[in-house]
Formats: C-alpha cells, sequence, structure tokens
C-alpha cells in the first residue's frame, strides 16, 4: 500500500516539473515578442528608428528645435546646408504605386528609370542639396538658386504615376522645415509636382490648372503663355522678331489657314492692339500656319474693374520652375464688340532675372 502510494507522489512530481518547463519556455516566447529586441512596431517605440513618435533623433524638425539650423540669426551652426537624405520619409501618398516609389536615395533604383534620367537627377540634387549639379539640371543661370541653401528637409518621396503620360508621370512630395523660397510651404507637405524635363532642361511642373481671374484674365494669359512678348507695340515700329511674335498671335486666332489675307492681319491687329497698318510677317500671311512653339512661365495673381477697363495683374519667373520671380507688368484690358482688346501695360516691379521661356 505504501509502495503504490510513493509511485502516485512520483508520477505527481514529473507532472509538476513539466508544466513548470512548459509555463517557462512559454514565458520565453512571449518576452521575444514583446520585449526590447530591436524590432519597430506601435507597440515598441523605443527603438533607435526614427519614426513620428521617437522624436529623440538628431534630424531637424518643427517639434525638435533642439537642432543646430543655419540660419541669418544663428551664423555659426555650420554651412551644410545638405538635406539629411534618411530623415523620415513624408507622409505615403496612399494613390502612389508602392512598388515604384522611393523616398531615399537607394530606393531610386525602385522607379526603373535610367540612372542618367534627367528627371531623376533633378531628385538627387534637390535632396541632397546639390545646388550647383540643380542650376546646371534645370538650366539656368549661377547664383539664381542660392536660395535653395536654405532648404531643408524632413522626408520627401517620388513616384511613378501609372495614370499619368511619361511627361508627367514622374511625381513628387516633400516636407521642408526651413525655407527662403516663397513658392515651397514651411512644415507642411509640398504636394502635386511633377518632375518634368523640357527644351531648357528639368524643372518642377504642377499639374493643376491655373486659378482664373475672369474673362478677360484668361485672353491675356493665353496669348502671354504662348507667345514670348512682354509689352504690345502700339505701332508698326518694331523688330523683327517681336512682328513674328504678334503675327503669329493673330495667326493664331483667324484660323482658316491658307484663308486669311494680309488685310485680316491688318484688321485684326488694329482693332485688339491698337496698331495702326501693321505688316503681317510673310510667311503667316502666305502659309497661314499658326506658331505654337513659344512660351513664357507666368502666373495671373490679380484682376480688377476701373472705368470700363480691366487692369490684369501679371508675375513673370525667372525658372521653369515658378521659384525664382521675374518682372510684374500690369495690362489693360478693354472689350470691344463682345471681343476683348489691348490698351496699355505697364511694368510694376522689376527684377534683374528676365522672364523664362523656350521657342520652337
Amino acid at each position: 500500500m505504501s509502495i503504490n502510494n510513493n509511485g502516485k507522489k512520483k508520477r505527481t512530481a514529473l507532472i509538476i516539473a513539466a508544466v513548470i518547463v512548459l509555463c517557462s519556455i512559454a514565458g520565453t516566447l512571449v518576452g521575444c515578442g514583446s520585449g526590447s529586441g530591436g524590432k519597430e512596431t506601435a507597440d515598441n517605440p523605443n527603438t533607435d528608428t526614427e519614426t513620428a513618435d521617437n522624436l529623440n533623433t538628431d534630424t531637424e524638425t518643427a517639434d525638435n528645435p533642439d537642432t543646430e539650423t543655419e540660419t541669418a540669426d544663428n551664423p555659426n551652426a555650420g554651412t551644410d546646408n545638405r538635406t539629411d537624405v534618411n530623415a523620415q520619409p513624408a507622409e505615403p501618398d496612399l494613390t502612389a504605386d508602392t512598388e515604384k516609389s522611393a523616398s531615399s536615395l537607394d530606393e531610386l533604383s525602385r522607379l526603373g528609370l535610367y540612372d542618367n534620367d534627367m528627371r531623376l537627377q533633378y531628385i538627387r540634387a534637390f535632396v541632397t542639396g546639390d545646388i550647383d549639379a540643380l542650376e546646371r539640371l534645370c538650366g539656368v543661370e549661377k547664383g539664381m538658386y542660392e536660395n535653395y541653401r536654405t532648404l531643408k528637409l524632413s522626408g520627401w518621396q517620388a513616384w511613378i504615376d501609372a495614370d499619368a503620360d511619361y511627361y508627367e508621370n514622374l511625381r513628387f512630395a516633400f516636407y521642408p522645415t526651413q525655407s527662403d523660397i516663397e513658392a515651397f510651404k514651411v512644415n507642411v507637405r509640398n504636394d502635386g509636382f511633377a518632375v518634368c524635363e523640357g527644351m531648357t532642361g528639368a524643372y518642377l511642373y504642377s499639374p493643376e490648372a491655373p486659378e482664373s481671374y475672369g474673362e478677360a484674365a484668361d485672353e491675356l494669359y493665353e496669348i502671354l503663355a504662348n507667345h514670348i512678348l512682354l509689352e504690345f507695340p502700339t505701332t508698326d515700329d518694331m523688330d523683327d522678331y517681336t512682328r513674328f511674335q504678334i503675327t503669329c498671335c493673330i495667326s493664331g486666332k483667324l484660323g482658316d489657314a491658307g484663308k486669311t489675307t494680309e488685310k485680316d492681319f491688318k484688321d485684326y491687329a488694329k482693332k485688339h492692339f491698337g496698331i495702326e497698318d501693321f505688316t503681317p510677317e510673310k510667311i503667316h500671311v502666305e502659309y497661314g500656319c499658326a506658331h505654337g512653339g513659344s512660351s513664357q512661365i507666368l502666373d495671373v495673381i490679380g484682376s480688377e474693374e476701373k472705368n470700363g477697363e480691366t487692369i490684369v495683374t501679371v508675375q513673370f519667373y525667372a525658372d521653369m520652375s515658378k521659384t525664382v520671380k521675374s518682372h510684374i507688368y500690369q495690362y489693360t484690358m478693354k472689350k470691344v464688340d463682345g471681343e476683348w482688346t489691348y490698351t496699355g501695360c505697364q511694368e510694376i516691379r522689376h527684377s534683374q532675372y528676365e522672364p523664362a521661356c523656350w521657342s520652337m
């Protein structure tokens, strides 16, 4: 009887020991999943990985002002204005193709572009703060992008928009924490840009339609954006290039290629530009072809009615990306017999830089 009791006691002890071992193993497994093993999760913010919840990093952000920023008030902060390209990326665009997006230099190969693609080179120069390369790629004069040295980013994202054509399918967004460039907003995501390659180089482009300031402004914008003209001549005394551009403009308005006459050009120039006895450029008269291969970079920034006329204010830009301002002009328009005519203009602000333009 005592032998049987001893056997039962031994079996019970073995069972208890097994349970203790199993509990110990289970506790170890749980500890690996939730301890400080280094994996970044929402429940484990105590890692060295930079996240929105882990602000104790060296990256300059609006919530981390203790970093040393070079400004006019802090000239001893150093001279390296390059962006921390490994900083926290901007908030991902949910419409982006994640297989073809990048938020660090080593991810740019995901975009599937050739390494010598000018648009790709533009992004590299932009996010690393290589201003000399940026000026060269954009085809602007040396020193024009000096303000870009003040640009600091906390993150950026580039991606291929599968729904856009090649011209504007490389999209770009970035989050500046510091910038003296008026075109870029600080401490918000700057979105909606495409990186393009044009006749003069690479540039940022916003596919969104410009704001309309009314019928007169729309008419003027169409003329100025498609022809290289700042001031419209009021007499037939003009240089050959201006005559060519005025003739291009009129040819596009008249239409009916091959059916317009020299008198048609003269009548239009008198009615819409106030030019008496205009002499059109002969090729357009003979062949009736409109020349649409010219453009200058501008925005309409205001319009007001005064004494039966409409005064339209136009901001010209010195670069294709619209980040360096050129002159500001005001144009006076008046409606005659249901059509807008130009009656005068004046320069409101003069810039050291002429408007960016291209022609072919």
